[in-house]
């Protein structure tokens, strides 16, 4: 799956045409698809029961407070000029 995702990172450097990139995009999409369930399957395996809720809640809110932080940092420079 890492090997499959790397790969079609670098193709985007070669990108020529909006096809292409669409193309490209998709793909990427359908690589990353399997990563959150390998990882909660993953997780089931190392953590007990008791503390699987704790570490799955964990992983699945972690991304908001990074977008919340990045839509901050992002929105500043916009709005200085």
């Amino acid at each position: 799956m890492m090997l499959m995702w790397g790969a079609i990172c670098m193709a985007h450097a070669g990108v020529k045409s909006r096809g292409t990139l669409i193309a490209l995009r998709l793909l990427l999409g359908a690589a990353e698809a399997g990563f959150v369930p390998t990882t909660f399957y993953y997780l089931s395996t190392v953590y007990p029961k008791y503390s699987l809720g704790t570490r799955l809640g964990l992983f699945s809110s972690v991304p908001i407070p990074y977008t919340l932080l990045l839509t901050l940092f992002f929105s500043i420079p916009l709005t200085s000029t």
